[in-house]
């Protein structure tokens, strides 16, 4: 049966599955990153290995890599959706955070687009994890309001990335910082980043809070949480504020490996705070697990369209 849309996103990107839409009518794909091991054995994201699989290892005292999908990846899942469709939003992970991801995914677009006369349209996320499912639920959201593939892209570049805000909590910033991927460049937070980027910032209780600014992750505060596997719950109410003040439509919230009682938590708070019309829990990928703890966290959401001066007036 002819689709007129497929979605694909990097494993990195979670998108997880349908919100709005129809699976049937709108399939989503994900194409897998890449997870090595210090015995240099690679493993496809979220098929061979999960989260939790990589943070047992990590808290064994292995050390995990990431690597952008296989080309070969690229191809397969963008040749299979051409195949059936005539367009596909793929979702990119930023490029400041892989670029090898988005260059490779640009790459195959652009010879598989000459090919076939189609349309592969390639989106940096920005950033990844749960801004990847709050993007890939938006492009789901335009499909069904009947935009064309054209408005769909240019409403997703220029209207919606620009105001999504992106948080995490990053229990123990060892992996965070080893990854090369932390921007800060406040000194003090700094100073207290590599102070304690150890086990030892669980004991003390630190929570960094690590946003997406134009691209990029910054430390932007460091806050003492009541439990560290209240992390999720502790996040949104620091930021309770912002997300009273946001787009009620979506909210994407995850974990990597958060104990169940405390995501039920945090759920029951923002139905019990704030009036997002769809809470949507997506849990972290491996990608991210290669460098985080089981309580790393991540919620993303749209903040209101600033009004214009004719609108004020």
């Amino acid at each position: 049966m002819k689709k007129n849309y497929i979605i694909t996103a990097d494993s990195g990107c979670i998108p997880g599955q349908n919100i709005l839409t129809d699976p049937k009518e709108i399939p989503i794909k994900t194409i897998p990153a890449l997870i090595i091991d210090e015995n240099d054995q690679e493993y496809l994201d979220l098929i061979d290995i999960t989260p939790k699989e990589i943070t047992n290892r990590n808290n064994q005292g292995e050390i995990f890599k990431t690597a952008s999908p296989y080309l070969s990846s690229y191809e397969k899942t963008f040749t299979e959706a051409l195949e059936i469709s005539d367009t596909v939003f793929h979702v990119s992970m930023g490029e400041s955070i892989s670029s090898s991801s988005l260059n490779n995914a640009y790459t195959e677009a652009n010879l598989l687009n000459q090919k076939y006369g189609k349309h592969i349209y390639v989106i940096d996320s920005k950033a990844g994890a749960t801004t990847g499912k709050l993007i890939v639920t938006l492009i789901e959201q335009l499909i069904k309001d009947g935009y064309s593939a054209n408005e769909i892209y240019d409403k997703i570049i220029h209207n919606f990335i620009p105001r999504i805000q992106t948080s995490f909590i990053v229990p123990d910033v060892t992996g965070f910082i080893r990854s090369g991927r932390n921007k800060t460049t406040n000194s003090h937070l700094m100073n207290i980043a590599t102070k304690f980027a150890s086990k030892a910032i669980n004991k003390l209780k630190l929570q960094p809070q690590v946003d997406v600014v134009d691209g990029q992750l910054h430390i932007v505060k460091c806050y003492r949480g009541k439990q560290e596997q209240l992390a999720i719950l502790n996040l949104i109410k620091q930021n309770i504020e912002k997300l009273n003040q946001a787009d009620q439509q979506f909210i994407v919230y995850g974990t990597i490996a958060s104990e169940e009682s405390s995501m039920e938590k945090a759920k029951n708070y923002l139905q019990e705070k704030t009036n997002f019309k769809h809470l949507i829990r997506q849990d972290i990928s491996g990608v991210v697990a290669a460098y985080g703890s089981e309580n790393l966290c991540g919620i993303s959401y749209v903040k209101k369209l600033e009004k214009s001066y004719n609108e004020t007036k």
